[in-house]
């Protein structure tokens, strides 16, 4: 089934009434919101760490993270994959084929499950004890693993449903539901973690009861009469071909995710060699901080999301343009803000996180100066990712996400054994200005032609 057509929009969605002002803070704006809660939610959730446990809690979270990224990543693939075809479909005027497209993503969310658990389950002890973790470091990693993987249905839900429900116009509703399961983890979290003294297990077990609530949410709205893309009993037989465009169109966020597992799995394990556990707490933290961006960064990207999705179905050119340059306006200057902050106060921000061990305060002051210096251009790289995934160029959305893994080996290979800890810390903004570049021009190449589009009509 074609994913665009030369049909008719639907005249009365906000889609086509709004200004694009307008219609880019209607879905950003929420979608940020609801980001920079988690990003909050997950600095607080590392300061809890830090203090309940010290660096070997902080360690292990980092150690274990790839295994957690890559259940939320499969959640992505699906949820992205099909919201770009749904927002296409809209588009092109065919709401019964979006509807398919929903209830398709049940059955994948369930596959995905019943594979993956148990592979997580059984592979974690494995996988992060090869990263460098032992004793209880190691120990604290399969605990916090363990939790995820017997409730992996709930993160590859919570990967994927936000971002339905986002596209079908209710963007502010998706923002209140992940605000609110934010606030769900951080106080369970203290719960379990402070309280009951539960450590890691404990604070997986906050996630998971957190974005449980999310979902069910999500599932409400999905279901309710007067959800906007209605679909059917029968939508919720797998359909091959409808399938498969999912996974395809969502497959650059799967990568993504790979860039960031790998990501983490090779500076984990660089830094448990070159700094030992110290190192690992610190970039731990330091990852926490980067976090916050990264999030602001995917607000942005799943607000353009629907409406770039939209309006390449639809053909409105002006107003991809419009979205796309108003995103990497903000995101960019945003950015550059974060970085400044950082560089004027790092022994303040370290300190939220721990004040006792000194050793652990010193790297992590010289990780928040060196690794985040061009943090900015990891935003715009992020964004053009999502930006050709919603306009289904998949292949160049698969080569912004896998050219960072394919700049940063040798980079990584290199920098280490001419500066040690420092040449890990500098090997990320290295490499997002390597790959930034063709990628920037990419982009200028894409809104050029949609430019000269807009030209030949008028």
């Amino acid at each position: 089934m074609p994913i665009t057509a030369n049909a008719t929009p639907i005249a009365d969605s906000v889609m086509e009434t709004a200004s694009n002002q307008r219609l880019f803070f209607t879905y950003v704006t929420p979608a940020v919101a609801a980001m920079v809660v988690n990003g909050i939610y997950a600095v607080v959730d590392g300061i809890l760490i830090g203090h309940a446990i010290g660096a070997e809690g902080l360690a292990a979270v980092s150690l274990a993270w790839p295994l957690f990224g890559f259940l939320i990543g499969v959640g992505m693939m699906i949820g992205m994959g099909a919201g770009t075809l749904i927002g296409l479909r809209r588009g092109a005027n065919n709401p019964a084929a979006a509807g398919q497209a929903i209830g398709n993503v049940f059955g994948l969310l369930l596959l995905a499950s019943l594979i993956l658990g148990p592979v997580v389950f059984f592979a974690s002890p494995y996988l992060i004890a090869l990263m460098g973790a032992a004793d209880a470091t190691l120990q604290n990693g399969i605990d916090y693993m363990n939790v995820f993987s017997i409730s992996s249905i709930v993160l590859l839900a919570n990967g994927a449903l936000p971002l339905i429900l986002r596209n079908g116009d209710k963007p502010s509703i998706t923002t209140w539901i992940m605000v609110l399961g934010a606030v769900i983890n951080l106080v369970v979290g203290f719960y379990l973690i402070v309280l009951l003294d539960m450590g890691l297990s404990g604070a997986a077990l906050a996630t998971i009861i957190a974005q449980g609530t999310v979902c069910l949410l999500c599932l409400y709205y999905i279901t309710r009469p007067d959800w906007p893309i209605p679909f059917t009993s029968a939508d919720l037989s797998p359909d091959a071909e409808t399938c498969k465009t999912i996974l395809s169109a969502g497959m650059p966020s799967l990568m993504m995710f790979g860039y960031f597992i790998f990501f983490m799995i090779v500076h984990n394990a660089l830094f448990m060699h070159h700094g030992g556990v110290v190192a690992v707490a610190a970039f731990s933290i330091v990852s926490y901080f980067f976090a916050f961006y990264g999030y602001l960064a995917e607000g942005i990207a799943t607000g353009i999301q629907p409406i770039i999705s939209y309006h390449q179905g639809s053909g409105q050119q002006h107003r991809v343009i419009a979205t796309i340059k108003m995103a990497m306006a903000i995101a960019l200057g945003t950015g550059i803000v974060i970085v400044i902050i950082t560089n004027l106060m790092p022994y303040g921000i370290t300190h939220i996180f721990n004040n006792d061990d000194q050793a652990l305060i010193e790297e992590t002051v010289n990780g928040l100066r060196l690794h985040l210096i061009l943090m900015f251009l990891d935003g715009l790289i992020f964004i053009c990712g999502v930006y050709f995934q919603a306009i289904h160029k998949t292949k160049i959305a698969m080569w912004v996400n896998g050219g960072n893994i394919a700049v940063q080996i040798p980079v990584l290979m290199v920098l280490p054994l001419l500066w040690g800890l420092d040449g890990i810390w500098l090997a990320l903004p290295l490499s997002n200005l390597i790959i930034a570049i063709p990628v920037a021009w990419l982009l200028w190449r894409d809104l050029q032609q949609r430019s000269h589009q807009i030209s030949s009509i008028h």
